[in-house]
């Protein structure tokens, strides 16, 4: 379980790595269309989502019950 709970803790931190890098797109001097832009942003908010819940239910599941 402490293994599981590890994995977990790693995809968390990935995952807020990689929002981060989200909000760096488009990069410095990078012109992009009004289409890629909302794909940026679906793409950063399905993220955000993803983790705000599915990956705190994922927590909740491998956390010990008292």
């Amino acid at each position: 379980m402490e293994a599981t709970r590890n994995v977990i803790e790693e995809i968390k931190r990935d995952a807020a790595s990689l929002q981060r890098k989200f909000l760096t797109l488009p990069t410095a001097g990078e012109t992009i269309s009004k289409e890629q832009q909302k794909a940026i942003d679906r793409a950063r908010t399905g993220l955000q989502g993803w983790r705000g819940w599915e990956l705190g239910e994922l927590v909740n599941a491998f956390s010990e019950k008292s």
